[in-house]
């Protein structure tokens, strides 16, 4: 048993599940569900721990989530959850700021924040990332 949310996180690192994780949204990267739970599994993986964001962008975390919010534009939950994604893995570092930016963050966001202006968990996170 686990204590906190914090020790459930690193013993699934351990097992590899990141690695896990992002091997199925590269292969299903045109399955909505896949990419909706996915980029809302490893966003919560990534919140908190710098080691394990670092250990997920260099997995390719970056160019997937802008990948799959590009591709799903129009799935509110792919959108929200992505976007909670890049929040969490820009939050704390100017480096990985500046290469969600180079990869073309700031453009799905806005995209995401027009498409689903109505949408307040999009709009939620749209506004933290």
């Amino acid at each position: 048993a686990y204590d906190d949310d914090e020790e459930r996180s690193g013993h699934l690192m351990e097992l590899g599940v990141a690695s896990a994780m992002m091997s199925a949204l590269k292969a299903n990267s045109m399955h909505q569900g896949v990419q909706q739970w996915g980029l809302m599994s490893v966003g919560n993986l990534c919140n908190a721990s710098e080691h394990r964001k670092c250990v997920l962008m260099d997995l390719g975390l970056g160019q997937v989530l802008v990948q799959a919010l590009r591709a799903h534009a129009a799935s509110p939950g792919v959108q929200q959850w992505g976007l909670m994604a890049a929040g969490n893995l820009s939050n704390g570092s100017g480096d990985r700021k500046a290469l969600l930016m180079d990869l073309g963050v700031d453009q799905v966001l806005a995209d995401a924040l027009r498409t689903h202006a109505t949408h307040s968990g999009v709009q939620q996170w749209g506004l933290m990332a």
